[in-house]
């Protein structure tokens, strides 16, 4: 297990940031939200997101909204590595 780090203030508006994409702001915002976070849930959330959003799954949407479409899943794929990252580091036990 990796030593657990202090996280600066930056890094504290990315996670919420990325939590916020994959998750909602409902369930980013629970409680025991940080304490229950896993890879298995990051990943999941993540794979919903690509699903909806990807754009080789959406070539036949309009030029507009497979542009948006891109968008989101390139943030869904920013969050998702923002929040592996910091899962491999060991520093959400206590981050809340």
């Amino acid at each position: 297990m990796f030593p657990r780090r202090k996280i600066s203030p930056q890094e504290i508006t990315e996670l919420r940031v990325a939590a916020v994409r994959l998750f909602g702001l409902e369930q980013a915002a629970s409680r025991d939200f940080w304490q229950t976070l896993s890879m298995a849930k990051v990943k999941r959330a993540f794979r919903e997101k690509a699903k909806r959003y990807h754009p080789d799954l959406n070539r036949q949407a309009r030029p507009d909204a497979l542009q948006a479409n891109t968008a989101l899943f390139i943030a869904a794929r920013n969050s998702y590595e923002v929040l592996k990252r910091f899962l491999g580091a060991g520093v959400f036990k206590s981050f809340g």
